[in-house]
């Protein structure tokens, strides 16, 4: 064990936290396993110590310095993002689209042809340019596609600290991560459900070309799977696209997974109760062709950001969980919507 100077808590501590809460940590620092027993004492009697007041331990680390909050807010940084992750189940189903800011943008949607001259041995190859629309074609362009900014504080008390309740700022951060990812989800289906119009007048999902009338069946299924396969390229070829992921309203679930077993289809199933009634969806792998999309600030590794921040309200540590987000349709190809409107 390391002497416990307070340079060697504060450099233990983000790792004492996030094993206090159950997170795995590879090559933790020597001191966090003896931390972990008492991580938020143990912080703050060694902020505390940095502030030369011993006397006024849990007081003085939180007015004098931000290390407490800083480093509490790294050793939750991973726990929410997980809770996130695994809340975040519209996600296998869409791509993901960076932006550089929160002003609103237009992206183009752009379809390049499949094509392909062949190329002999001495030809020259013919080139496609990026940044200049003429080369291809737009099919579509996502206007006012934009970021919102989603949080809320958690304020951890005095006493709490005082008296290591880890448990309890585990629960609060891991509800904070299944929040900010059913935020995100209200955000992707009420883009679905409102079908909204694209650059020729119609809407997403049109009868006859992605749009199918009747219940989740094996027979509708079938033709979803059909029309998935023969979306039409710019070139007028079949697009060959795979159905990979059916997404159902919450009282298909059991229905969707047993057509999916009983036919032993490669495809994922995701329920919401966020869809109405009957409702259901298919896509094709983002991989191969991103249907719908959420969106990120460039930059940013994780979904959820975890910040210290004062909260002159309470004698204790605020920490702030937010997260950047936003969610578009980016087109008809590779989304198939089904059940009666």
């Amino acid at each position: 064990m390391l002497n416990n100077n307070p340079a060697d808590v504060l450099a233990a501590a983000p790792d004492a936290i996030a094993m206090a809460l159950g997170e795995h940590v590879a090559n933790p620092h020597p001191l966090a396993h003896d931390l972990a027993h008492a991580p938020l004492s143990s912080l703050a009697a060694a902020c505390a110590a940095k502030a030369q007041r011993p006397g006024s331990m849990v007081k003085a680390s939180w007015h004098t310095s931000q290390d407490f909050g800083v480093l509490l807010s790294a050793g939750v940084q991973e726990v929410i993002n997980r809770r996130f992750r695994a809340q975040a189940e519209h996600r296998r189903f869409c791509g993901e689209l960076t932006l550089r800011n929160f002003k609103p943008v237009e992206l183009p949607e752009i379809d390049l042809s499949d094509e392909l001259p062949v190329v002999g041995e001495l030809d020259e190859f013919g080139a496609t340019y990026v940044g200049q629309p003429a080369q291809v074609r737009v099919d579509e362009v996502l206007r006012d596609v934009r970021l919102a900014t989603f949080g809320r504080l958690i304020n951890i008390s005095r006493q709490a600290v005082i008296n290591d309740d880890i448990g309890l700022v585990a629960d609060m951060v891991a509800q904070m991560g299944n929040a900010i990812a059913r935020t995100e989800a209200k955000l992707l289906y009420q883009e679905l459900e409102i079908n909204p119009v694209l650059m020729d007048n119609d809407r997403v999902f049109l009868t006859g070309f992605n749009k199918l009338a009747g219940a989740l069946s094996e027979t509708s299924l079938a033709s979803g799977i059909a029309m998935m396969r023969k979306f039409k390229t710019k070139a007028g070829n079949d697009a060959d696209l795979a159905a990979r992921h059916l997404v159902v309203a919450a009282e298909l679930e059991l229905l969707a997974r047993k057509l999916v077993h009983e036919c032993n289809l490669p495809i994922e199933v995701t329920a919401s109760a966020r869809l109405p009634a009957q409702r259901w969806y298919l896509f094709s792998d983002p991989e191969q062709h991103a249907a719908c999309a959420v969106l990120k600030l460039a930059g940013q590794k994780n979904a959820v950001l975890v910040e210290p921040i004062k909260n002159i309200a309470i004698e204790g540590v605020a920490i702030r969980p937010r997260a950047d987000l936003g969610a578009v349709i980016k087109g008809r190809m590779g989304s198939i919507r089904g059940g009666a409107d």
